[in-house]
This record gives structure tokens, sequence and C-alpha cells, in this order.
């Protein structure tokens, strides 16, 4: 459970004296974002200390609860993501900007606690928290594990973050020229590395849960999620940052010609496979009841990453 009443007893003696805060959602569901903005219009600080940015693309319709803290901000398109959170910081007023997808439902707690995090340590540049599926059923749990295992721990921990609910200091979020815009998929790793580049810290706080509409009820629809975000992600991220790769990834960088990467492929996904499963064994003893889903989610998710260099090399060899 996340904490209700904010972080220390020393906070809870008279008003808070919170600067302004910046909520960023990136919006293309309608049928989600009334959930995810009902959480946020009733956040535990009061409403005048911030503001709800919605960065949502003109030719989609939204209904958006008539509130004084929602800015619109509207785009002649849907963008990636890190594009459309960027869009959102440009208009964003205060010290800490907080982005949640539009499937997210934070707690009560979520800026108060995490806005006293950042106090407590000015190195800090990034807070991530723990994001579970909404309807807790096993294929809930599934996915947990199979697609968002770097959310799932219990206890904190310092490095890369994932930006289904993220916060990021302002100062720090401009100093790296916030989300790489390009990248349709794992803007959230990439950003975590250049924050720490800059010697900024990362950090994982276990005692905020966010709730996420996985929408992800079957193997079949875990397997094509993992699927998607290999393709999306391709090997960019570990192109780009070569000297942050661990060893694994680095073998994966070696293997990337299209003719050879399956033969990393399988090898790959047994070893982060039992790496997850270690991980995670002790917070959640079900995790191996889990673990042929999690391997194939991880195989998935490399079979989209071949797809995608087969791509770059057979549009390469016709384009010379």
């Amino acid at each position: 459970m996340a904490p209700q009443t904010g972080h220390p007893q020393r906070h809870r003696e008279g008003p808070l004296a919170l600067p302004q805060m910046s909520v960023i959602v990136p919006a293309s569901r309608n049928e989600t974002l009334r959930n995810t903005l009902g959480a946020l219009l009733t956040q535990s600080i009061p409403e005048n200390r911030y503001e709800i940015i919605l960065v949502v693309p003109s030719d989609r319709v939204f209904d958006i609860p008539p509130a004084s803290s929602i800015k619109k901000i509207t785009t002649n398109r849907l963008f990636p993501p890190g594009k459309m959170r960027n869009i959102g910081a440009k208009h964003a007023s205060g010290e800490i900007l907080f982005f949640v997808d539009d499937d997210c439902i934070p707690p009560p707690s979520w800026l108060e606690y995490t806005y006293h995090l950042f106090c407590d340590n000015r190195k800090v540049g990034a807070m991530g928290c723990r994001v579970a599926g909404i309807k807790g059923t096993f294929w809930d749990r599934c996915a947990d594990y199979a697609l968002f295992s770097r959310y799932q721990h219990k206890s904190g921990f310092y490095g890369h973050l994932g930006s289904a609910a993220l916060a990021i200091r302002k100062e720090a979020f401009f100093d790296v020229n916030g989300f790489e815009e390009s990248l349709l998929a794992s803007e959230d790793w990439d950003i975590s590395i250049k924050l720490e580049k800059n010697g900024w810290l990362c950090r994982f706080d276990p005692c905020i849960e966010v709730l996420h509409d996985h929408q992800r009820d079957s193997l079949l629809g875990i397997l094509s999620m993992g699927f998607k975000s290999g393709y999306r992600s391709g090997l960019f991220v570990q192109e780009r940052h070569k000297k942050q790769m661990s060893p694994a990834a680095l073998i994966l960088l070696k293997f990337k010609h299209p003719f050879i990467y399956p033969i990393a492929m399988l090898p790959y996904a047994v070893a982060l496979t039992v790496f997850w499963i270690l991980e995670h064994s002790r917070g959640e003893p079900r995790i191996f009841l889990f673990s042929p889903f999690i391997f194939l989610s991880r195989l998935s998710y490399q079979m989209g990453v071949w797809t995608r260099l087969l791509k770059k090399k057979y549009s390469a060899d016709d384009s010379s």
C-alpha cells in the first residue's frame, strides 16, 4: 500500500509549503483517460499547488472534466511518446515534472510523497515507482513480470526507470534536453542513462504503486506486446550508449547483423528470464509460475528486434 499522508511526520504540521508541480499526460485513449484525470484531481495536496498538462492530438475527442488545474495542449497529430512529453514539458511551470500515461491511476499520495523525496536529496534527478496491473488477475500478474519487470521491485534502487509514471526535476530534464523524440520505445531507458551521464541519480521507490490498465488478458496479448516493444526499440539505445551497456547487451550488439542475430536470441532470452526470476523470487514466490510466460515474452521481444534488423537491412539494400 502506498502511504497516504505524505512522507515524514514533520510535514504534517501546518500548511504544506510546496512549489507548483506539473503533471504531464500524453493522451490518446479517452476510455482510460477519465480514470487517470480523476486520480490526478484527487491528490492529497491542494489543487493550486500543481497543474495538469494534457497533450492531445487535434483529431481525437476527449471528455475532459472542467477543472482550473487542467491545461490542454493540442498537437496536429499523435507523436511518439517522447515528443508528446517534451511538448508538455515546454509548457510546464512546476519545478518537478510528473509524467504519467493515460492508462494509469496514481494513488492520492503520489505527488506529495514524491516531492518530499526530491527535497530529501538534491542529487536525485528522477524518481520512479511500482506499476502493477489494475485487475490483479493471473494474466495481469504475468504481464507485470513479463512486460514490466523493472517496475515490480519491492525495495528501492538506483538505476534506469520506466516512464509510465515518472517524476523528473525540471532542471535535470532540460539539462539532458528531455526525451529523445526519434525513439518509438525505450525512451525512458535512454533518458535515465542521459541523466546518469550528467551526474543525476535515478531512484526507484517502491512505496508508491501506480495501477496500469495492461489490456493484456491472454498469452497472445502479452507476446504481441513483447514483439511490438522489441520492434520499436530495436538496438537503438544500446548503440547510442555503448559505454553504459552491460556485457550481455554488448554481446547483442556484436550479433546485430540480421543473419546471425538469431544465434543470440534464445540464450539471451533464457539468461534474462533467469535473472528476473532470481531478482524477484524473494518478494514474489509465484514468479516461478510466471517463468514460462516471462521467457516467451523475452523471446518475442527479441523476435521483434530481429524483424527490425531485417527491415533495416533490406531497406538499406533497396536504397543502394
